[in-house]
């Protein structure tokens, strides 16, 4: 199925997105390379990422360390 995922900095911005991505239903893997919407480099800490679908919104913490 289709979705949009952001991941947000501690402020609610997005600071990565990615639109009309395709995942499996289930468990998925999903990689981010620790960039930006530019393309630099984020800083270590704590981030949120959000996977909209039609039906739902699923928000988790994750950890960046470098």
């Amino acid at each position: 199925f289709k979705a949009d995922i952001s991941i947000l900095n501690l402020k609610g911005q997005v600071v990565k997105s990615w639109y009309n991505t395709f995942i499996k239903q289930g468990n998925s893997i999903f990689y981010w390379d620790g960039k930006d919407n530019k393309g630099w480099d984020v800083s270590s800490g704590v981030y949120f990422w959000k996977v909209y679908t039609k039906e739902n919104t699923f928000t988790a913490k994750i950890l960046l360390l470098k």
